[in-house]
């Protein structure tokens, strides 16, 4: 039900954008609005409610060929003991309660991936991360 929602948003956003919608990764040139369902259907993925955005962005990050992808969110990154954390393994991220869903942990370790966690609404964050400033935090998958 959440992967379904995601689609049907994606085609609202696309109605009111005018930005075409795509459900396959190849065909991410130019601005596109991924609609995750037939994704999802064609990959290893559970339909699951622990498998939702952040999973589905790092499957097609996995996919294109990249090691790390960023998650833009409303929170300056990982809140750990009261505050940011700077890095963390993803390992130390199983089965607790974060601003990722629930299976991006596990599967950012099997695909030894990386992912930065930072606010979208901090001016310049995507900026300074795209610079490799240490931004937000960075969840380690274990290269």
């Amino acid at each position: 039900m959440a992967v379904l929602g995601m689609h049907q948003y994606g085609l609202y956003l696309s109605d009111l954008s005018g930005v075409a919608v795509t459900d396959k990764i190849e065909e991410t040139w130019g601005p596109r609005i991924i609609l995750p369902l037939e994704i999802i259907e064609r990959s290893d993925l559970p339909a699951s409610w622990n498998v939702t955005s952040d999973t589905i962005a790092g499957y097609i990050a996995k996919t294109t060929g990249l090691s790390s992808f960023i998650k833009l969110t409303d929170v300056e990154g990982i809140i750990i003991d009261g505050k940011i954390a700077e890095s963390i393994a993803a390992g130390k991220l199983l089965n607790t309660t974060t601003c990722l869903d629930k299976s991006l942990p596990a599967y950012l370790q099997t695909w030894k991936m990386d992912c930065r966690v930072l606010s979208g609404r901090t001016e310049n964050n995507i900026r300074r991360a795209l610079e490799g400033d240490p931004v937000g935090t960075l969840v380690t998958g274990g290269k």
